[in-house]
């Protein structure tokens, strides 16, 4: 994303400089205080989210971010809205020079945020409360210093000058230095987000477009330093811009958040209802299995009661199991340990091919995990299988292979009767799209095989 934001906004840099057609400025004071009032609430906002995100990592990556964007938000009111708010003196140079000073700080705090080590700080309170006074005792010193000689500094651009009349980079050569290191400074960061992104974090890669678009931003400035002028031009939407991505990156990141707390929260409840189905109904279903069994041995009438109650706690049990899988859990995961818990339970062995790449709708996970179960606990239980295999595979879509050694059955038969649950298996997986197909004998064993897409 960040080389697409580059070409995109390097590109509006060229045909700023070489064309006349994208000279779009337009003089307008109150749309430079709309943009810095914007300016300075999303960078207060994005240091506020840095700081949580410092407070859990403990990382200096995000001390640094928040120390960053917290010094913009302070310098921009500091050095630009109180001098004009009490109508300061020789205000327009003060705020011109104090916050290409800030602006130096909070960027080089920026890259450094960049760069900054993956190891967490050991005494993260302390780093922070040193990082702070060290932040205000650099910005009271720039203050202190332009305030001084506020007199004497010289105008960021002559007032009189236009995007349309001024010569290439016409601002003064020290404000033009400056905007050229802030832009190394701004596409370095980008560099180093970027890779960090690389790792698999989307906060970064938008940190990365961000300070990509902030860069060419600052380039723009030398074109033409619109920012002390009343003209609003390219380098003031690039700037707006940056500070946009950045408040996305918070708005993707709070809603990762969000989704991952509610993704908790349900597993929580599941994992609570597990354990009120295990240590209720599914041991007062295994005491009345238990007596069953013994009892079906004087009465023969008791048998279809004792098979009903068996396949009450195998559902049980299927339920406890569903609820104990976590919902993001890849379904080669949830398959190994739905197959082993039940070859322990019912005494087989087991065997397994497993492709780990996988993946299928959390429905289909669900249906392809229920047919496992309920495969192997007819092997087992119906056909006195001593080994089943399992086998999950990419294919022609995805592909499951349940095989026994077991006693076998009439398929036709089988099916007829409704017998071994092939009927449910087959409907519960011809509502996910996908097709079963049953082979048996009598003495040969069974093989159950499911196709989806």
């Amino acid at each position: 994303m960040a080389l697409v934001i580059a070409v995109l906004a390097g590109g509006l840099t060229i045909l700023t400089a070489f064309t006349s057609f994208l000279h779009f400025a337009y003089r307008s004071p109150s749309a430079h205080v709309a943009i810095e009032t914007a300016v300075t609430v999303i960078a207060l906002v994005t240091a506020y989210f840095a700081w949580g995100r410092f407070r859990h990592s403990r990382l200096p990556a995000d001390l640094a971010l928040s120390f960053s964007l917290a010094t913009v938000s302070i310098t921009r009111l500091a050095f630009t809205g109180i001098p004009a708010l009490f109508d300061f003196h020789d205000a327009d140079r003060f705020s011109t020079w104090s916050s290409l000073g800030g602006s130096v700080v909070g960027t080089a705090a920026l890259t450094v945020a960049a760069f900054a080590p993956d190891r967490p700080l050991a005494r993260p309170l302390q780093s922070a409360a040193r990082a702070a006074v060290a932040g205000m005792l650099a910005l009271t010193a720039i203050g202190v210093a332009f305030a001084v000689s506020a007199s004497r500094l010289p105008v960021g651009i002559d007032p009189a000058l236009s995007p349309s009349t001024a010569s290439p980079a016409p601002g003064n050569p020290a404000i033009l230095a400056v905007q050229f290191v802030l832009a190394v400074l701004l596409l370095w960061a980008a560099i180093g987000f970027n890779r960090r992104a690389v790792r698999g974090e989307e906060f970064y890669s938008w940190l990365s477009a961000g300070a990509t678009v902030g860069g060419f931003a600052r380039v723009n400035y030398i074109l033409f330093p619109s920012l002390y002028s009343n003209w609003v031009y390219m380098g003031d939407f690039l700037r707006l811009t940056f500070y946009l991505l950045l408040l996305v990156a918070v708005l993707r990141e709070i809603g990762a958040y969000q989704a991952r707390i509610a993704e908790s929260a349900a597993q929580e409840e599941r994992r609570r209802l597990a354990r009120d189905y295990h240590d209720g109904v599914a041991q007062e279903l295994a005491f009345i299995v238990a007596h069953l069994q013994g009892m079906t041995r004087k009465y023969d009438f008791l048998e279809p009661l004792r098979a009903a109650s068996e396949r009450a706690l195998q559902e049980c049990r299927w339920a406890i199991n569903a609820l104990t899988i976590p919902g993001g859990q890849e379904l080669s995961a949830a398959l190994v340990e739905t197959a082993e818990e039940i070859a322990t339970r019912e005494g087989t062995r087991l065997e397994l091919e497993i492709d780990p790449n996988v993946d299928v709708p959390r429905e289909t996970r669900e249906a392809l995990l229920r047919i496992v179960s309920e495969a192997m606990t007819n092997a087992a239980r119906h056909g006195g299988a001593r080994t089943v295999q399992v086998e999950l595979m990419n294919g022609d879509g995805t592909i499951l292979r349940v095989r026994d050694d077991g006693d076998g059955f009439e398929v036709r038969d089988a099916e007829g009767g409704g017998g071994f649950g092939l009927v449910s298996m087959r409907e519960r997986i011809h509502a996910v799209g996908g097709e079963i197909s049953v082979i048996s004998k009598p003495g040969a064993g069974t093989l159950i095989e499911v196709r989806v897409p």
